[in-house]
């Protein structure tokens, strides 16, 4: 598990942070206390991107690691392959990368095989299921606490 408890490398919000969050790094990505808030993170702004349109595996690889930026957003490093990422992720996720995501909500099982590939991708070893569905499971108590899809 990587060294921030956060396999997807998502980027702390300036509003107090995630929740579960116990400060970021030097390159912005959250530090959290365990690794499921990491993937719950990650599930709500995969929410985000299909809300606002993306919705296939390239659209939101090409969001998530743009080709601008580096990889884990670590200087000297090589610059993002958002074409090579969107590849390992869908041969993984056993999907067309250009197929349609289902909702989120209404199919988290999908989402799931996509946080896992994605978080292989980032972390460069494969992040253990119980992580994964504990960090679903979050997400999902989210709307039970907040009422909240976005």
């Amino acid at each position: 598990m990587n060294r921030n408890k956060n396999p997807l490398n998502v980027k702390q919000v300036p509003d107090g942070g995630w929740k579960g969050s116990v400060g970021a790094d030097d390159r912005g990505h959250a530090v959290f206390e365990d690794p499921a808030y990491g993937i719950r993170a990650a599930m709500r702004c995969f929410q985000r991107k299909f809300i606002n349109g993306k919705r296939t595996i390239r659209a939101i690889v090409f969001d998530w690691a743009p080709v601008d930026d580096t990889q884990g957003s670590v200087l000297n490093k090589l610059m993002n392959d958002p074409e090579g990422y969107s590849d390992f992720v869908a041969a993984r996720a056993h999907m067309g990368k250009e197929a349609y995501l289902p909702d989120p909500v209404r199919d988290p099982a999908t989402w799931t095989w996509l946080l896992r590939a994605m978080a292989q991708y980032e972390m460069g070893e494969s992040c253990p299921w119980g992580v994964i569905l504990a960090g679903v499971g979050l997400w999902f108590k989210d709307f039970g606490e907040e009422g909240e899809r976005g």
